[in-house]
C-alpha cells in the first residue's frame, strides 16, 4: 500500500461489487477504524439485491468487530444501526457521541452546501464547495473522524471549506451560456433520486435535467430506469433530456426527449443550443457525460 513507517494515519477506500470483496480487502488493508458512508442500490448486477449489498457492506463491521476496532456511523441511518446492533466493537456515532456531541443543521445548497454545527455550546458555520444536500453526511463524517483523532475543529472546518471536488463529482461549472451541476462519476437509483430531489428544490426559473443511464443494475436495469422516469413525472418535472439505451427503452413520457448515446445527444444539442439554464448532469461514468460541458 506504499505506507511508510512514519505514517500516522492512512485513509483507504474499500469498494466492491460482489459479496466477499470487502472482506478480502480488509485482510489486505487491516483497518483498525472504519466507516460505511451509505448503502444504496449500487452495483446491483454484481450483488444481486439490496439485501446482499447490506451483507457485503457489513463485512467491514465484521472485520472491525473481530479485531476489536472502531466503527463510525451515522446515527440517523436505521440500516447502519441495524447492521451494528449485535456487533461487539467501539461504536462512534456522527452526532450523539458522548462526551463530544455534534449537532448539524442544513442551511442551504444554493448552489454550494452550507451547514451549521453546534458543538460544546459553540456554533460553527461551514461553507463547502460541494453541490447537493446529499453531501451533508459526508461532511458530518469528516468532522467526527477528525475530532476523534484530536484534530482541532477550526482546522477541520478549514480543510472542508477549502476542498474542491474533482473527477466529475459534485462539481459546479460556469460556462459562457449556462451553470452546470456535474455529478457524473457514477450513478445508481439511490444517488440519482437524491441528486434530482436536491436540484428541483433550487430556486432557479430555467432548470434542465440531463440524465444518463445507470450501469451495473443487472436484471433490475429497465425497471429501475422506469422508476426514475415515473419519479420525474410524479414531481412534474418537465425539462428533461435522457441519454442511453436503458432510458430510451423505458421513456414513456412524451415530454422527455431521449437519445441513444452521448454522441447522438451532442449532435442534437449543436442544432438546439441551450442557454441561460441551470443544468443538472447526472449519470454513470461509462456514459461520458463530461463531453457535454463544452457544448453547453
Amino acid at each position: 500500500l506504499d505506507i511508510t513507517s512514519n505514517t500516522e494515519i492512512a485513509v483507504v477506500e474499500i469498494g466492491a461489487n460482489h459479496i466477499g470483496e470487502i472482506a478480502a480487502l480488509c485482510k489486505i488493508a487491516q483497518p483498525g477504524y472504519g466507516i460505511i458512508t451509505n448503502i444504496g442500490k449500487a452495483h446491483l448486477e454484481g450483488f444481486g439485491s439490496l439485501e446482499n449489498i447490506k451483507k457485503a457492506k457489513s463485512e467491514l463491521f465484521n472485520y472491525l468487530a473481530k479485531k476489536k476496532g472502531t466503527a463510525f456511523y451515522n446515527d440517523n441511518n436505521k440500516i447502519l444501526i441495524e447492521l451494528l446492533k449485535e456487533k461487539v466493537l467501539t461504536k462512534v456515532p456522527l452526532e450523539n457521541y458522548l462526551p463530544d456531541p455534534c449537532y448539524y443543521h442544513f442551511v442551504s445548497a444554493d448552489p454550494y452546501l452550507k451547514m451549521k454545527m453546534t458543538n460544546n455550546g459553540k456554533e460553527f458555520f461551514i461553507d463547502t464547495k460541494l453541490i447537493g444536500r446529499y453531501n451533508t453526511e459526508n461532511v458530518m463524517a469528516a468532522i467526527r473522524v477528525g475530532k476523534f483523532f484530536q484534530v482541532e475543529i477550526n482546522s477541520i472546518i478549514n480543510a472542508i471549506e477549502s476542498y474542491k471536488p474533482e473527477n466529475n463529482r459534485s462539481q459546479l461549472y460556469q460556462t459562457s451560456s449556462n451553470t452546470l451541476f456535474l455529478d457524473a462519476y457514477n450513478a445508481n437509483p439511490t444517488s440519482m433520486r437524491a441528486a434530482v430531489e436536491d436540484f428541483v428544490l433550487l430556486n432557479y426559473k430555467k432548470k434542465l435535467l440531463i440524465l444518463g443511464d445507470m450501469l451495473e443494475l443487472g436484471s433490475d436495469t429497465l425497471i429501475e430506469h422506469k422508476r426514475i422516469i415515473s419519479f420525474l413525472s410524479e414531481k412534474k418535472i418537465e425539462n428533461v433530456l435522457l441519454i442511453g439505451k436503458s432510458f430510451s427503452k423505458t421513456n414513456d413520457n412524451p415530454v422527455y426527449k431521449s437519445f441513444r448515446n452521448t454522441d447522438v445527444f451532442l449532435k442534437w444539442l449543436k442544432a438546439n443550443p441551450v442557454k441561460s439554464h441551470y443544468i443538472l448532469i447526472k449519470g454513470s461514468r461509462v456514459m461520458q457525460l463530461e463531453k457535454v460541458i463544452e457544448a453547453l
